[in-house]
């Protein structure tokens, strides 16, 4: 625990991971905040993750994290003076915590995991209790005397970047007030997603059915899987594959739907409000679940499900799920929308 909570003039907060473990890091970096109302808060990701922050009004300072060889990076870090490193990564990896080390902050706060608590003098364990990742992440934040007042994940677009997204959808022939349902078929691990064909399948009955666009999304990485998606598909798709961070957030803002894997582009979803339908086959459903109302999840309960494997030869966890089970999900979301839109012009 923080014995001179008035010496903290700076803070560093790490979170090395993926776009999931970012997004649902921000309640426990708007906590932070409101203990610390003053102090200059940095945030270091992974360079290529820094649009996800860059418009949070709890983060001062977003810093996009470079190789433990890179000399100069460290002592720059070092020069910034932290008083306080706070590293949230949850797993066996070392680069988080050994610059937390590096920063030279007199207090250093992270979890004690297969030795990584040697570079912290504030230590949370990890027991084996079910946790959700936002939980997991207060858990450090409660370590540092902090009680955090609840919320769900946050994120923050700019108009800028809607201008840009609004600017790119007309450019594409669709208008500002069309439905628009975004999907994802991608996941960083192989056995996260579903099979490009029912995506495929799914989208061309979503544009049929309800007179949506459908716009597919997804990073370089799954370009691939996406292209086959599409390439699968009866009418031809809008595919957006090279886009910023900042920009997929305002995109997938301007979505009424999303309809995703478990992945990254889900909790974005959830921390701006958009309903989504989703699938979860190998993932910890009680660290991964949707944060937040208004989201539709398919799980096959399966014996040999969560096994949180990347790969798998059998994949009945996705395999399982059908086209008809998603459409029945999509419908559902479908019509609270439009029952939700009549409520509101009623209201005006």
């Amino acid at each position: 625990m923080l014995t001179q909570k008035n010496r903290i003039k700076k803070i560093l907060i790490l979170r090395l991971d993926r776009i999931g473990d970012i997004v649902l890091s921000t309640p426990a970096i708007k906590a932070v905040r409101e203990y610390f109302p003053e102090t200059h808060i940095a945030v270091m990701v992974r360079g290529e993750y820094k649009g996800l922050l860059i418009n949070d009004p709890a983060i001062n300072e977003v810093i996009g994290c470079k190789p433990l060889w890179d000399f100069k990076f460290i002592g720059e870090l070092r020069d910034r003076k932290f008083d306080l490193a706070v590293d949230l990564v949850m797993d066996r990896d070392y680069k988080s915590a050994f610059l937390a080390y590096l920063s030279g902050a007199p207090y250093r706060a992270g979890y004690d995991i297969a030795g990584r608590g040697i570079f912290f003098n504030i230590r949370a364990g990890y027991g084996k209790e079910k946790k959700h990742l936002v939980e997991n992440n207060l858990d450090v934040i409660r370590k540092l005397g902090i009680v955090p007042g609840g919320g769900r994940p946050q994120l923050h677009v700019a108009p800028q970047d809607s201008g840009f997204i609004r600017d790119f959808l007309s450019s594409q022939g669709i208008d500002q007030g069309e439905i628009l349902v975004g999907i994802h078929p991608g996941g960083y691990y192989p056995s996260q997603r579903w099979p490009a064909e029912r995506v495929a399948a799914l989208s061309d009955e979503i544009i049929k059915r309800y007179t949506a666009k459908v716009v597919l999304i997804g990073g370089p990485e799954e370009r691939d899987f996406m292209e086959r998606a599409a390439g699968s598909m009866k009418v031809k798709a809008i595919v957006v594959k090279d886009i910023s961070l900042a920009h997929l957030t305002a995109l997938i803002r301007r979505c009424q739907l999303l309809v995703c894997n478990n992945s990254g582009p889900l909790h974005i979803a959830c921390a701006l409000g958009v309903p989504t339908v989703s699938t979860m086959g190998p993932t910890l459903p009680w660290r991964w679940w949707p944060v937040g109302e208004g989201h539709i999840v398919l799980r096959k309960d399966l014996p040999c499900s969560p096994c949180g494997k990347g790969s798998c030869g059998t994949h009945e966890c996705m395999e399982l799920i059908t086209v008809d089970e998603m459409l029945e999900a999509v419908d559902k979301q479908m019509k609270l929308l439009v029952k939700n839109k009549c409520a509101e012009s009623t209201a005006r």
